[in-house]
C-alpha cells in the first residue's frame, strides 16, 4: 500500500487533472466518477476520486482542497465542511473554503438551499 509521499501525490495529482474540465470563469468541473451524498440523498453530486486501496476514495473537492493546501490530510477537520462558494455546484474542485459546519449551514439557507428529503424537489446549478 502506498503512502502519501510527495512523488506518489504527485502522481495522483497528475491522473486527477485528467478528469478536470476548465471552464471560461476559470473553475474546474470534475468529469470522472460521481456519487451522491451519502446518506443525504438530497445532496449532490459528488465528485469521487480513487487513491488506493489503503485510501479509498475520497470526494473530489477534497483532495483539490488537500492538493492547494487548505486542509491538511485526506478528511475535513471534525466540525467543518469545505463550503462550495460558486454557482457550478458540487462537481467544482476548486471554490471551497474551509468553514465551521454551523457557517456552511447558515450559507446554504441564505442561498435557498434547503435540506429537502425529496431528491426531486432539489435543484442545482451547474453553470457552464
Amino acid at each position: 500500500m502506498a503512502d502519501l509521499t510527495p512523488e506518489y501525490i504527485e502522481q495522483l495529482a497528475e491522473r486527477f487533472e485528467r478528469h478536470l474540465k476548465r471552464m471560461p470563469d476559470g473553475c474546474r468541473i470534475w468529469t470522472g466518477a460521481q456519487s451522491r451524498g451519502g446518506n443525504r440523498p438530497y445532496s449532490g453530486p459528488y465528485g469521487s476520486f480513487y487513491i488506493d486501496r489503503e485510501h479509498n476514495a475520497v470526494r473530489a473537492h477534497i483532495f483539490a482542497a488537500f492538493l492547494a493546501g487548505k486542509i491538511p490530510t485526506l478528511k475535513v477537520p471534525e466540525g467543518f465542511h469545505l463550503d462550495h462558494g460558486c454557482d457550478h455546484g458540487t462537481l467544482c474542485v476548486d471554490c471551497t473554503e474551509l468553514v465551521p459546519k454551523e457557517v456552511n449551514l447558515a450559507r446554504g439557507r441564505a442561498k435557498g438551499r434547503k435540506k429537502m428529503h425529496d431528491p426531486s424537489k432539489r435543484v442545482l446549478s451547474f453553470a457552464s
